[in-house]
């Protein structure tokens, strides 16, 4: 009798378990594109932009704001919008942008940029039940933009942190998402494109 009481067990056991755990929701929250009509610099730059910055992913995981059984995880691909915010400031700031896939210069240009996390971004979602449910996120990328001459010398160096968040947005359905968890990410994209664009004008120094 125990023998067969125990498979019914873990089989129960089971069954709240996947009830009870984090559902998971893909956020690919949008790039984001300068909004100032700025005339490019006339300069030819060689652009890096570190693999973890184009790779970069984060699953996070919360309760609902007042507790109980079941969570949210939010699986943010960031890498893709953040490549193309940063490649997207570039081609607006210099007459001519090469994409490298390495820390060099590219033939016939004058200077090499390299983008990369200072540290690890910060990234929170929140969620709530009471009242209708709905979820917000908040979001900060420090970002370092380091610039060098292709023919050598000193390596000048920017560091700076986007920031953004998003107000409590409510849905219909049992848990939030995309339409949710995406605009706050998307205002720190909106806000490393603006920073950078200030950044570009200093980096590369004029000669």
């Amino acid at each position: 009798m125990l023998h067969l009481a125990r498979p019914l067990l873990l089989a129960t056991i089971g069954l709240v378990l996947a009830n009870g755990c984090a559902q998971t929701v893909p956020v690919q929250p949008r790039a984001a594109y300068p909004s100032a009509d700025r005339a490019p610099r006339e300069l030819r730059v060689s652009l890096y932009i570190d693999q973890i910055v184009g790779s970069y992913r984060r699953n996070i995981s919360r309760f609902s704001d007042e507790g109980g059984v079941g969570a949210v995880t939010a699986d943010f691909a960031l890498g893709p919008p953040l490549s193309e915010t940063i490649r997207q400031s570039a081609n607006r700031s210099f007459e001519y942008v090469s994409m490298t896939g390495s820390v060099a210069c590219d033939e016939d240009t004058d200077f090499l940029l390299v983008v990369e996390f200072s540290r690890s971004p910060r990234i929170e979602i929140n969620w709530r039940r009471a009242g209708g449910v709905g979820g917000r996120s908040t979001a900060d990328l420090p970002m370092k933009v380091s610039s060098q001459a292709c023919s050598g010398g000193a390596i000048e160096e920017r560091a700076f942190v986007a920031t953004g968040s998003s107000k409590l947005i409510k849905t219909s359905d049992r848990r939030p998402g995309q339409r949710e968890f995406a605009p706050g990410i998307e205002a720190a994209l909106a806000d490393l494109s603006e920073q950078l664009g200030e950044v570009f004008l200093e980096l590369p120094p004029a000669p």
